[in-house]
């Protein structure tokens, strides 16, 4: 379980096994996910992005979460690589 505030926009974390994921979402239990927005005070709950597939948006509480120890990799693309000095 990752703590609320190692949660920040744009964390990569894993889905991990609770009883509210068994019951709402066992197909993604493992995968991996970006955090998309944090919840504001009282509410709990994390919108996160799945980037595997099935690859939707929804919404867990922390106890469902983990930092992850891998990032995916990302193809690069020409909008990523620095211009040269001229």
């Amino acid at each position: 379980m990752a703590l609320p505030s190692d949660l920040k926009q744009g964390t990569v974390v894993q889905v991990v096994r609770t009883d509210n994921v068994v019951q709402r979402f066992p197909e993604l239990i493992g995968k991996l996910a970006t955090i998309d927005k944090v919840p504001v005070y009282p509410s709990t709950w994390f919108t996160v992005k799945i980037l595997q597939q099935p690859a939707r948006t929804v919404k867990m509480q922390p106890t469902a979460l983990k930092v992850a120890s891998i990032s995916p990799k990302f193809a690069s693309n020409d909008e990523n690589v620095p211009v040269k000095n001229r």
